[in-house]
């Protein structure tokens, strides 16, 4: 739902220095694996780039989304003993390296990051608490069943854990990493009336790459019991008259505050940009919720 990229502050330097890093973190990983078994790895890491048609097992830790969606491909038609690639060693080693990577720097990833909310639900927070990192990493293409990926920057989605349960295996279609499409592109969310000044929430996806992701999450049921904020956001916007805004313009002025959000962003208490959905839970959902009610207003 919302595309890491959308984030301006990820500028292309910036980005360069996160695959940079996790590049270095990921080798030395799997370094320090070499010098316990070097003579099962060496040849693995050999095999598996052939099979993969990759100079170096680098090009498998920072593969962009696309390149990684192509190897995924390659992988499906794979047959790994032609290649003499044992699945059951190279599953396990991968699975070990990644949680290694987890404990030692997942955590740091999602701050580079600059994630504050879940990318696949956009209603929870996964900023970390202190110490304490509060997300987890669902793998876009499941390490299960393409384990040599279970490090590779781009099949790393920082997510809630409800959303990381929920998923689990199964296939979706569209990646936060995905950079063909952005949030307002993908869906738009609807207050449906069911009674007076009562609604139901419904999402309805505005392209076909969305749909899994919408049903597999279970984003349809996740958002329902939010008709209660679209019953809020409805009164506040008849409420938002032009003589009160001008008399909270009036307040925000004089406040001297410096706020980085506009005064219908104050009032309404959410981001209306999807430049910014990133930064705070039901961003999307309470800005299509708002444009609606402010249509129909007029």
């Amino acid at each position: 739902m919302i595309g890491i990229f959308q984030n301006k502050n990820l500028t292309l330097d910036k980005w360069r220095k996160i695959e940079d890093k996790h590049l270095s973190n990921a080798k030395t990983l799997i370094d320090k694996a070499k010098k316990k078994s070097s003579d099962k790895i060496e040849p693995l890491c050999k095999c598996l780039c052939e099979a993969l048609k990759i100079s170096n097992i680098d090009d498998l830790f920072i593969a962009n989304y696309n390149k990684l969606h192509k190897l995924k491909e390659l992988c499906d038609n794979l047959n790994y003993l032609e290649h003499n690639i044992n699945f059951g060693y190279m599953k396990e080693l991968f699975e070990e390296l990644y949680k290694q990577y987890r404990k030692s720097y997942g955590k740091e990833l999602v701050e580079d990051l600059e994630l504050q909310v879940c990318p696949y639900c956009n209603r929870n927070f996964i900023n970390n608490t202190g110490k304490y990192a509060t997300s987890q990493f669902d793998h876009f293409f499941p390490k299960s069943k393409y384990p040599m990926m279970a490090l590779s920057l781009y099949n790393l989605i920082p997510c809630c854990p409800q959303c990381n349960h929920i998923k689990g295996e199964h296939a979706i279609d569209y990646s936060p990493y995905n950079k063909n499409f952005t949030t307002d592109q993908l869906l738009e969310f609807e207050a449906v009336p069911i009674s007076v000044n009562d609604f139901s929430v419904e999402i309805n996806a505005k392209s076909s790459i969305i749909e899994k992701n919408i049903s597999v999450l279970l984003l349809n049921n996740a958002y329902e019991i939010h008709n209660d904020l679209a019953k809020e956001l409805y009164l506040k916007t008849k409420m938002y008259t032009d003589s009160y805004k001008e008399s909270l313009d009036g307040i925000f002025q004089s406040s001297g505050l410096n706020i980085a959000m506009t005064l219908e962003e104050i009032y309404f208490g959410n981001f209306f940009t999807e430049e910014k959905y990133y930064l705070r839970p039901l961003s999307k959902f309470t800005r299509d919720i708002v444009v609606e009610f402010q249509k129909l207003a007029h």
